[in-house]
C-alpha cells in the first residue's frame, strides 16, 4: 500500500511541475509579446517625433511652454492636408494592418526556425 501511494503521489507531484511549468511559460510568453509591441509602438512613435511630420507640437510640461506653444500654433496653424497624411497611418485599419503583417512575419520566422 505503501508503493502504490508514493506512485500516486508522485503522478500528482509530476502533474503540479508540469502545470507550474506551463503556466510559467505562458506567463513569460504574454510578457515577451507585450514588451515587443510596446518597444514597437516607442520605435515608431520616436520615429515619427524625429521625421519632423509637424502633426503636434513637442513642449516642456509646463504652463509657459505650453501657452507658447499654443501661441505658435496660433500664429503659425499647421498645413491640413499635411497634418492628414501624418495622421492617416494611424487610422484603426491601417494599424491593425500592420500588426497583423507584424505578428504573420514573426510566426513565419519562428516556424522556419
Amino acid at each position: 500500500m505503501t508503493q502504490a501511494y508514493a506512485s500516486i503521489r508522485r503522478r500528482i507531484l509530476d502533474n503540479v511541475y508540469r502545470t507550474i511549468t506551463t503556466t510559467s511559460v505562458l506567463s513569460l510568453a504574454s510578457t515577451v509579446l507585450l514588451g515587443v509591441v510596446g518597444a514597437a509602438v516607442m520605435y515608431v512613435g520616436a520615429r515619427e517625433i524625429l521625421a519632423g511630420t509637424r502633426a503636434g507640437i513637442l513642449c516642456e510640461r509646463n504652463s509657459t511652454a505650453i501657452a507658447t506653444a499654443i501661441e505658435r500654433l496660433r500664429a503659425d496653424p499647421p498645413d491640413r492636408a499635411r497634418v492628414s497624411a501624418a495622421t492617416d497611418r494611424f487610422d484603426w485599419g491601417a494599424c491593425v494592418g500592420r500588426l497583423h503583417t507584424l505578428f504573420h512575419g514573426l510566426i513565419e520566422h519562428e516556424a522556419a526556425a
